[in-house]
């Protein structure tokens, strides 16, 4: 299945960006940032026009910028021009619509500062630029002069409003796990400081909140992924006014076995099963279509598509889970097996009607569909079977 292949996030540089033109001709037309900065990662977009050649006058250049605010850099950036008009919009797919958030309008000089702003972490932390300087000078051209106070109102885009309380509290508990001071800063009440958290780093894969009885006090147990070990964190958070965190403390922190992570991770998982009587290479738009436009992962067996939800709001509960923002999984194997997956009755049965819809709809033919007390095809996925049966079978003998 080499054809999905091109299922990846176009890197930046050099060879992603369209012939040279005049580009200090460029004329801006608008540009967006998503309002995801608490989740630790942003998407960027911003239209060109461009003077053409010959007939064509006028020409679009798209430019996109996936942000990784926890290294506080530009991971990626890849420029788009008419004769890849298609790919403008896979691109946006892939990079934006995983993100769970609001596109906000950002003017010329504002997605300028924007882009400054992490080009300049990108060099003071010494990591990888996404590109040559001269292919971003029109951007740092326009931010010049930028004072401390400008630059704050435009970063202050990057971020949701806060809904509720669970919301201000599991945004805080993620960005402190992960020592992200900006975004801390955003969360806290003024004169409040949590300082840095001095364990291992790692990602909220749980966090439990209950509130202690009338007060503006809660506890907070969160399980925390460090790749490789687990802890079990129990910690108390004050709210104050604005929806703002006033004071934080750890109470405990214990390592715990990726089995008994396992298990505070448990929950009930749905799988369909079909085989299918067409060659997937086939019907890449039909893969498009059940992941929304996200980009395909490889593995050893098949490929993962992974469909989310269009919002966050899986952060505002007072149970939450990181793999809340799934609405679905899609994994098609090289051996003709198509599987579907996701954590609710709802949820696979608007797998299975997207199916339908697709040009795959007529060659798959379910064969079963089963419902597990905890998470399974991420399991099948990783170990090495070419069979979903094969792989229940083995597990029972186990």
């Amino acid at each position: 299945m080499e054809k999905y292949d091109r299922f990846t996030v176009l890197e930046g540089g050099k060879e992603s960006r369209p012939k040279k033109r005049g580009e200090d001709q460029r004329v801006f037309t608008d540009a967006y940032v998503t309002n995801t900065r608490f989740m630790g990662v942003l998407g960027v977009h911003a239209h060109w026009i461009v003077p053409g050649g010959g007939r064509k006058r006028m020409e679009n250049e798209h430019h996109f910028f996936y942000i990784d605010c926890e290294d506080g850099c530009i991971e990626n950036f890849s420029a788009i021009g008419d004769e890849d008009s298609g790919e403008a919009a896979y691109v946006e797919a892939a990079l934006i619509n995983g993100l769970g958030g609001e596109k906000v309008p950002l003017d010329q000089r504002e997605v300028s500062i924007l882009i400054k702003h992490y080009w300049d972490q990108n060099v003071k932390n010494k990591l990888p630029l996404p590109t040559k300087e001269e292919a971003l000078s029109l951007y740092f051209k326009a931010a010049e002069g930028a004072d401390e106070a400008e630059i704050e109102a435009v970063l202050g885009k990057q971020y949701a409003g806060i809904r509720n309380t669970a919301e201000a509290i599991n945004y805080f508990i993620m960005r402190y796990f992960v020592r992200d001071g900006e975004a801390l800063k955003a969360l806290c009440a003024e004169g409040f400081e949590p300082g840095l958290y001095r364990g291992e780093l790692g990602t909220v894969a749980k966090n439990n909140i209950e509130r202690i009885g009338k007060t503006a006090e809660y506890n907070c147990e969160t399980l925390l992924d460090c790749e490789k070990a687990y802890y079990h964190i129990v910690s108390r958070v004050h709210m104050g006014r604005g929806k703002k965190i006033s004071a934080m403390s750890i109470t405990s922190r214990m390592k715990i076995s990726s089995e008994e992570a396992a298990m505070i991770l448990a929950r009930p998982e749905f799988v369909t099963v079909y085989e299918l009587a067409s060659d997937p290479e086939n019907h890449e738009d039909a893969f498009l279509k059940l992941s929304n436009g996200n980009e395909g992962v490889a593995h050893d067996t098949g490929y993962l598509f992974v469909r989310f939800f269009p919002h966050n709001r899986h952060v505002g509960s007072m149970k939450f889970a990181l793999s809340d923002d799934v609405a679905g999984v899609c994994y098609v194997t090289d051996y003709g097996q198509l599987i579907l997956g996701s954590y609710s009755h709802e949820g696979i049965a608007a797998m299975e009607r997207q199916l339908l819809d697709t040009s795959l709809g007529l060659f798959a033919y379910p064969v079963k569909r089963y419902e597990f007390r905890e998470p399974m095809l991420y399991d099948f996925i990783q170990s090495g079977f070419s069979s979903f049966e094969e792989y229940l079978a083995a597990v029972r003998r186990d």
